[in-house]
């Protein structure tokens, strides 16, 4: 079968426009629940917590969140695990890795999770004020924070997600509080 030159052109036309329509299109994350839960052992040293989700307007939230800490934390690990849902349960995805907070602020290397914090300390600093190295004191607070949805990939699956920050102090058995973020990424129109 022999295509003329006009067809080709036609369909090389069509399938442009296809990727030119696909490529206005970008993954859009929406927060929809925020839990904070303090251990026991955070409690002696953590009050006054909260984690609330202000809705900005019908497809925009942001995370607002307050704790006061009681004594100074100088050695504050966090671990980062995502999660994806499917039909029933959340399962690991891609991102399982714990980093020394303080000692990445200070300079020092942390491998491969440097990536991921980076990503995550430039999301949090203007919104914040643990936009500082350690010891960490007093209140501690995030105001406003939306979702980073201009850095999710195009090719980001979309579906259901569950981010857990686990902090804990000096070594992974002293865990103070965990912070879990339940949100959705869809595909939605370069509009904004």
């Amino acid at each position: 079968m022999d295509i003329s030159k006009n067809t080709f052109r036609f369909i090389i036309l069509l399938a442009t426009c296809a990727l030119l329509v696909f490529a206005d299109y970008r993954n859009s994350l929406r927060i929809c629940k925020i839990e904070c839960v303090i251990s026991p052992l955070g409690r002696l040293r953590v009050v006054n917590e909260s984690c609330t989700i202000k809705a900005m307007s019908r497809y925009r939230t942001a995370i607002n969140a307050d704790a006061y800490l009681l004594e100074p934390f100088d050695d504050v690990l966090i671990n980062m695990q995502i999660f994806k849902k499917n039909s029933v349960t959340y399962i690991p995805y891609l991102v399982n890795i714990t980093v020394n907070i303080c000692k990445f602020l200070g300079g020092d290397s942390v491998g491969a999770a440097g990536f991921y914090t980076r990503f995550m300390i430039g999301w949090v600093n203007k919104y914040s004020n643990v936009n500082h190295s350690c010891p960490y004191s007093g209140l501690l607070w995030v105001r406003n924070l939306e979702p980073f949805a201009d850095k999710i990939p195009v090719f980001a699956p979309i579906g259901d997600y569950r981010l857990d920050l686990h902090f804990y102090q000096s070594s992974l058995k002293n865990l103070l509080a965990t912070v879990r973020g339940y949100g959705t990424i869809k595909l939605k129109p370069y509009m904004e």
